[in-house]
């Protein structure tokens, strides 16, 4: 803590001059002494601005901040710098995946499906369908599609007409001969091939 005094200092009459008729003599008032200080006050604080700061003043200066250093940061992130890649040869995002396991190391294990009749008609007293599949196989690996040909059950036998149950897969109707350049999945194609070799 600093203490610091002001005094106040009478300054000094100068003395009246005296004269004399025949001699003239000036009387000279002695010199001031420079004061000593006691103290010397210095400021610790920082300076304070001249007003505060309004509302207004302040977002400005916020907001002129909050651009230069969004600026600064997005400097090295300009979007218009990333090379664009040709639709044409950009890969797929998506990707699938199965087990191809082969059938000399599945064993005899069965996988399971469902078929599902989408189109019945009666044709000479059978029950006749176009069907779909879904199989999975014992490995996990799955295969759906339609069943390219009709088929056809006596009434009495037609497992569609029963709760759910395990089923060969349907074979087509004596004679039936596949259209040239049809396409058939490998469940169907296998079933499909040793069929015809019967």
């Amino acid at each position: 803590m600093t203490v610091a005094s002001i005094e106040r200092f009478a300054t000094p009459k100068p003395a009246p001059v005296q004269r004399v008729h025949h001699r003239s003599v000036t009387i000279v008032t002695p010199a001031q002494t420079a004061h000593r200080e006691l103290a010397k006050v210095e400021p610790h604080a920082a300076p304070q601005p001249p007003h505060p700061l309004t509302l207004k003043e302040r977002l400005q200066r916020d907001r002129a901040q909050f651009g230069r250093e969004v600026a600064q940061l997005n400097s090295g992130n300009d979007p218009h710098a990333i090379a664009t890649i040709d639709p044409g040869s950009q890969e797929s995002s998506t990707k699938t995946y199965a087990f191809q396991i082969p059938s000399s190391l599945r064993g005899q294990e069965h996988g399971n499906g469902f078929i599902t009749p989408t189109t019945s008609w009666k044709d000479h007293g059978l029950d006749c369908y176009y069907g779909h599949y879904a199989y999975t196989y014992p490995d996990g690996a799955e295969e759906s599609g339609a069943i390219a040909w009709p088929f056809c059950y006596d009434p009495g036998l037609d497992p569609f007409k029963e709760p759910p149950h395990p089923m060969p897969f349907p074979p087509p109707l004596v004679g039936y001969v596949l259209p040239p350049g049809t396409y058939l999945p490998p469940l169907e194609k296998d079933f499909y091939d040793h069929w015809i070799e019967r």
